[in-house]
C-alpha cells in the first residue's frame, strides 16, 4: 500500500503537467510590437497598425512605432498606417487624420503621436500644448525625433 500512496503524488504532478503543457499550446501567442518588441495591450487606444500592399497586418503599440517601422524602411512601399482616433477610438488611415506633436497627452512608451480627426485638432493643440500638428503624410525621421 505504501509503494502506491507514493506514486499517487508523482502520477497526479504528470498529469497536471500534460494539462499545463496543453493549454500552454491552445493559448494564442501575445502580440507584440514589431518595431520596439513591446507587449500589445489588446484593449489599448493606442494601438496602430500598418497594412501591407498584400494584404497583411502588422501591429504595433503605438503610433510612433508604426511611424518609425515605416520610416525606417521596415515595412514595404504603399503600406499605410491605421491608428485608432484620439477622442472616438475609431480607426482610421493615417492620410485621415492629423496628429500632435509635443503634447501634455502621453501613449504607454511616453511621448507619442495623439491621432486626430482634422475637426478636432485645433482644439486639441491649444488644449494639450501641442508644439504642432502634422498631417500623416509629414511625418517623418524628424517629427519623430521631437518625440524623444
Amino acid at each position: 500500500m505504501r509503494a502506491s500512496l507514493k506514486k499517487s503524488p508523482a502520477i497526479f504532478a504528470l498529469v497536471l503537467a500534460a494539462q499545463l503543457v496543453s493549454a500552454c499550446k491552445d493559448k494564442p501567442a501575445e502580440a507584440r510590437c514589431g518595431y520596439c518588441g513591446m507587449k500589445i495591450d489588446a484593449q489599448s487606444a493606442w494601438r496602430s497598425e500598418v497594412k501591407r500592399p498584400d494584404g497583411k497586418t502588422d501591429p504595433f503599440d503605438t503610433p510612433r512605432c508604426a511611424f518609425g517601422s515605416v520610416t525606417k524602411g521596415d515595412e514595404p512601399a504603399g503600406s499605410v498606417v491605421r491608428v485608432q482616433e484620439f477622442y472616438d477610438r475609431t480607426w482610421q488611415d493615417s492620410a485621415q487624420v492629423k496628429f500632435a506633436v509635443g503634447s501634455d497627452v502621453t501613449g504607454p512608451m511616453g511621448a507619442d503621436l495623439v491621432p486626430l480627426l482634422p475637426a478636432h485638432a485645433d482644439k486639441f493643440a491649444h488644449d494639450h500644448a501641442a508644439t504642432k500638428v502634422v498631417a500623416g503624410a509629414d511625418v517623418n525621421a524628424a517629427v519623430l525625433a521631437e518625440l524623444r
